[in-house]
Parts: structure tokens; sequence; C-alpha cells
């Protein structure tokens, strides 16, 4: 038990950001490794990146390369170098396919499902004479509730693909 409680705070203490660490009393100070490099070396060639860039603004372009202490990025005047250290944030276009589905199937399932439910409530009633029960009216409300979700996932996942976003990616 001791050994668990002893590898839980080491990995809490592994988890804290360098700026948190101290060897020999000194603050280690972000070099040409840094975050930012990091961060552009999981960026594949010809990706769309927005920065912002210290001394320049927003630069849009397309990531070329990076070098320990420059990053490259084409922009319609040719590619350009900047200093990673001047570089304050880095963004990177994306299609949120899952997130536009995520959003349709919810909304899509639950104001299917009210209609359905609404619907299927009214045909239980006037089929009663028939011999309809309630459940006829649960049955109704969950086809639609599933068609909406299908319905409204197929409808988000096309807002998503037309529609790019920008995501932050550093810092």
């Amino acid at each position: 038990m001791k050994r668990i409680a002893l590898l839980l705070s080491a990995l809490a203490l592994a988890a804290c950001s360098p700026s948190q660490w101290e060897i020999g009393g000194v603050t280690p100070v972000p070099g040409p490794s840094d975050a930012r490099v990091l961060g552009f070396e999981q960026l594949r060639p010809g990706a769309r990146v927005r920065l912002t860039v210290n001394g320049v603004g927003r630069v849009d372009g397309r990531y070329r390369r990076v070098t320990p202490d420059s990053v490259v990025i084409e922009t319609k005047g040719g590619e350009v170098p900047f200093a990673v250290a001047s570089v304050d944030s880095v963004w990177t276009r994306h299609r949120p396919f899952a997130e536009g589905a995520e959003a349709g199937a919810i909304f899509g399932g639950v104001g299917f499902g009210i209609v359905g439910a609404f619907w299927g409530t009214v045909a239980a009633d006037a089929l009663r004479p028939l011999g309809a029960t309630r459940r006829l009216a649960i049955e109704v409300t969950l086809v639609a509730a599933g068609e909406g979700a299908v319905l409204g996932g197929a409808a988000g996942a096309a807002v998503g693909a037309l529609f790019p976003g920008w995501r932050l990616r550093y810092p």
C-alpha cells in the first residue's frame, strides 16, 4: 500500500510544469527546445496555421518546417521565418466533424423525441377505440428520438465540415 502511495506521489510531482521545478535552487530557463518548438514539431507540413508574433502581429499561412530557433511559414509573399521565441500563440485550422455530429445528435434526438411524444400521445388517444395503448405513444417517442439523433448527427457533421474553426495549440 505504501508503494502505491509513493508511486502516486511521484506521478503527481512529475505532473508539475517545468517552471515549478528547481534544480540546485535555480529555476530552469526555457530554451530552443521549449513547448513552442515541440508544438511545431507535432504539426504536419502544409497545415493551415495562424500565429501571433511579437512585433509583427497576426500571420496566417501554411506551416513548412521548424528549426531549433525559427519556424518557417508560407504566406502569400513566400516563405517567411519567424523566431520561435517571438511567437506568442499558435492556432491551427480544423474541421469539427465529431463535435458537430455530437451536438446534432443530442439536439436532434431531444427535439424529435419531444415531437414524437406529442404525436404518439395524440395517436394513442385517437386510436384507443381500436385497442391502442400507451405503449404506442412510447414506441413513437423512441423511434422519433432515434431518427432525430441519426438525422441530427448527420446534419451536425455536415455543418462541422462546411464551417472550419481554429484551435489554440500554444500557449
